[in-house]
């Protein structure tokens, strides 16, 4: 059995911020942000569901729409709603009981041609580090990105 089976879920920062599709749109392009437990019904929850080669969609509940980005992955691109299929690997960072189920959502290496990206240039979802981008979220170089940079998985209902 899968560590993270489909199903809804949030999906946050250990200390309690969650991923947020803005306002729940499903108009593409629209960011995702890291936000407290406020945002509306469906807007920081998410559909896992699991493919034929291990990689997984996530949907907002709400909107409908994929988690993704256009274009090419590259270190700074913006995530949000996708206007088209995207899917992602799971790296496991931790499992504890405390702390859920701790993962890194990894651009997966078959990506719009990112195959040959050297070992060690994965691209997962982050925060934005720069403090005009506060709680956007992009994707960064996985690197060495510990706990502190995984997402807690917790099963809704």
């Amino acid at each position: 059995m899968a560590l993270v089976p489909n199903g809804v879920y949030t999906i946050a920062r250990p200390g309690g911020r969650f991923l947020t599709l803005r306002d729940g749109s499903a108009e593409p392009g629209t960011p995702t942000l890291l936000m407290p437990r406020t945002a509306g019904p469906g807007e920081q929850e998410w559909i896992l569901e699991e493919l034929d080669d291990g990689t997984r969609t996530v949907r907002n509940v709400r909107s409908g729409t994929l988690l993704g980005f256009h274009g090419e992955p590259e270190p700074g691109k913006q995530v949000g709603a996708g206007a088209r299929h995207r899917s992602w690997a799971l790296r496991p960072a931790r499992v504890g009981s405390a702390a859920g189920l701790l993962f890194h959502l990894v651009v997966p290496d078959d990506a719009d041609g990112s195959a040959g990206r050297p070992l060690g240039a994965e691209l997962a979802v982050d925060v934005a580090p720069e403090p005009a981008w506060a709680g956007h979220v992009v994707l960064r170089p996985l690197g060495a990105g510990g706990p502190d940079r995984a997402w807690e998985f917790r099963g809704v209902g």
